[in-house]
């Protein structure tokens, strides 16, 4: 292979940390982070559904005070009712979230069947069953957390390993760079994209995001390394230069 100046700035082989965090590894423990979260605030959910449950009482509140709050582009967004009940000789009155439906009610000034704690009154649920529903939903969304990250666990630690494989048991051939593409629109000096490229012998590639400025240095047309591997092939400036120097066995053995 014709010797091609390399166009970064790399001189040893990143890590394989260092590669699954530029292909976005930071997601999944951030996901893990908010499955743990969000699990917690579950089982604390649940365990009040059981207090309600064990120990509650139902009572009639009366709904008025209706008012509705709207999103930047005038789309409802949140419903809020203020509720009056009696609770062991105390009137309580306080306005809370509320269902579209019981919201509806409310427009009627129509009596609407709550559930408070005695010792709590202030705490009630605006509907029989809404902290053990909010445990549900809690303990759904936990799980598809946990769920997506472990996809994206396995995503990007297959394309991670995919591009180390692909540096240390590959070919190393030249490249000719045939676009180079911005991410999105940001200030002039954050600005980032990607570019793809060509091997001689046809393989085709896309980098990681690097600032725009980077890859327009090397320009359209303009000639990269690569490390090519069943068909896959890896920009020699998102995984660093090969740890040995190029082999002599043909790429048809490998």
């Amino acid at each position: 292979m014709k010797q091609i100046t390399p166009q970064h700035g790399l001189t040893k082989p990143r890590s394989w940390f260092a590669v699954f965090q530029a292909h976005g590894g930071y997601w999944p423990p951030i996901i893990g982070v908010v499955c743990v979260v969000l699990t917690l605030l579950s089982v604390a959910s649940y365990w009040s559904a059981d207090r309600y449950d064990r120990l509650g009482v139902v009572a009639q509140a009366q709904l008025f005070d209706r008012r509705l709050t709207k999103d930047n582009k005038g789309n409802d967004k949140q419903y809020f009712v203020t509720f009056l009940f009696d609770a062991n000789g105390r009137t309580i009155q306080r306005e809370r979230s509320v269902p579209e439906q019981v919201y509806a009610l409310a427009g009627r000034r129509a009596a609407h069947e709550i559930r408070y704690l005695p010792d709590q009154p202030d705490k009630f649920e605006t509907y029989v069953g809404q902290v053990r529903h909010d445990a549900i939903v809690l303990q759904t969304v936990s799980g598809l957390a946990g769920l997506m990250g472990v996809v994206l666990l396995w995503v990007f630690g297959s394309r991670t390993n995919r591009a180390i494989l692909a540096r240390k048991y590959g070919y190393r051939t030249g490249a000719t760079v045939t676009t180079i593409r911005q991410r999105q629109k940001k200030a002039r000096s954050n600005r980032a994209g990607y570019l793809t490229w060509i091997t001689d012998d046809g393989v085709k590639g896309k980098s990681l995001y690097h600032p725009l400025s980077k890859l327009q240095s090397i320009g359209k047309d303009g000639r990269i390394n690569v490390y090519v591997r069943k068909g896959h092939s890896v920009w020699e400036g998102d995984v660093g230069p090969a740890e040995i120097p190029d082999s002599s066995v043909p790429k048809i053995g490998r």
